[in-house]
């Protein structure tokens, strides 16, 4: 086959895939296209994030009340589905069943300013409680574990805006402990099988070593080396083993 006859081949094809899309973009628009509403792409859902109790008596799950979003809980196999929470602002977005199988635990904050609180539901009573209840200061969850039901372990910057220092909170009594203070290099914290004391990491750094310590204990840390790419934040540490 000549040049010639492959341009032209070329061609044709060109005129037919171009005739071919103008008639399809003439054949979609020609009819009412009905819109979807915005309210089935950004509005509530009728359930969502449904999580098991520890004891797999009760389910929770997200839904609407009067269109914000609150935690509701069942009993399972039964149909006696109630509110547990009554925020009618923002909505609840995070939530975590306590492994005292008593307390539903969920984070707020006012306004969009992401300093969280941390709030504990007790479900036999329906009380209510603001467990970091302080004014500018952000709560995280660092750790929490069936082997400690009434202890969660949390990070404030409470002390010092920049840095979160690590917190054992008892759940019965709303009792708040500083365990170990943030230095200042700190980036994330963990605790040991026992709960017993705050191991944490700093940014990967000096040929990409990740650097563990006790700073409740008086204790220097070792170093563990990294075999990998140069980059700051690929490497997490997730959790510290019993050995």
């Amino acid at each position: 086959m000549n040049h010639a006859v492959r341009r032209s081949i070329g061609g044709a094809l060109a005129l037919a895939v171009a005739v071919g899309a103008v008639c399809f973009i003439a054949s979609c628009g020609s009819g009412d296209v009905e819109l979807i509403p915005r309210s089935v792409l950004v509005g509530n859902p009728e359930k969502m994030m449904a999580r098991l109790s520890p004891g797999g008596e009760r389910m929770a799950y997200i839904a609407p009340v009067d269109d914000v979003l609150n935690v509701w809980v069942r009993t399972i196999g039964e149909n006696d589905d109630r509110v547990v929470t009554h925020d009618d602002n923002r909505g609840i977005f995070r939530y975590f069943w306590a492994h005292d199988n008593k307390h539903l635990m969920y984070l707020q904050d006012k306004g969009g300013d992401e300093n969280w609180r941390l709030y504990a539901v007790d479900l036999g009573t329906g009380e209510e409680r603001d467990l970091t209840p302080y004014e500018n200061v952000q709560v995280r969850i660092a750790d929490v574990s069936k082997h400690h039901p009434n202890t969660i372990i949390v990070t404030m910057n409470k002390q010092d805006e920049r840095l979160h220092d690590v917190y054992r909170l008892e759940l019965d009594s709303g009792e708040l402990t500083l365990v170990a203070r943030n230095p200042g290099n700190i980036i994330g914290w963990m605790t040991d099988a026992d709960f017993e004391f705050a191991a944490s990491h700093d940014f990967v750094r000096d040929n990409f070593f990740v650097i563990y310590s006790c700073p409740s204990c008086g204790n220097e840390g070792r170093e563990a080396r990294i075999d990998g790419p140069p980059c700051s934040l690929c490497f997490i540490p997730l959790r510290m083993l019993p050995s």
